[in-house]
């Protein structure tokens, strides 16, 4: 089994991403699973692991609703606002429940 270790998606009718902005050219559009699976397919790649692209809790939600609908997501790595603890913890209560779910965070 081979798995890409390191994916991003962002829908900019759902989350907001304040690093994207018009000026980055070709990728300021929604990236999801239609654009990656034919060259996971070419590739002979089985899975991938969604990287968080953006700081927020409806980027970790936004992802883990594409790994709901698409079971070549393997895991999750979402966010947690680390500098927050007591959030932070409650975030990590309520994620963990779901096996897909690996934490980062600022």
């Amino acid at each position: 089994m081979i798995i890409d270790a390191h994916q991003h998606f962002w829908n900019l009718d759902r989350v907001e991403y304040p690093w994207l902005t018009p000026d980055q050219g070709p990728i300021h559009r929604t990236f999801e699973e239609h654009d990656l699976e034919p060259l996971l397919d070419a590739c002979g790649v089985d899975g991938t692991v969604l990287v968080q692209s953006a700081d927020s809790y409806a980027d970790t939600d936004y992802m883990l609703e594409v790994a709901d609908r698409w079971p070549r997501v393997r895991a999750v790595v979402g966010w947690v606002p680390l500098l927050r603890p007591d959030e932070a913890a409650a975030a990590l209560d309520r994620y963990r429940r779901d096996p897909r779910y690996v934490a980062s965070g600022t």
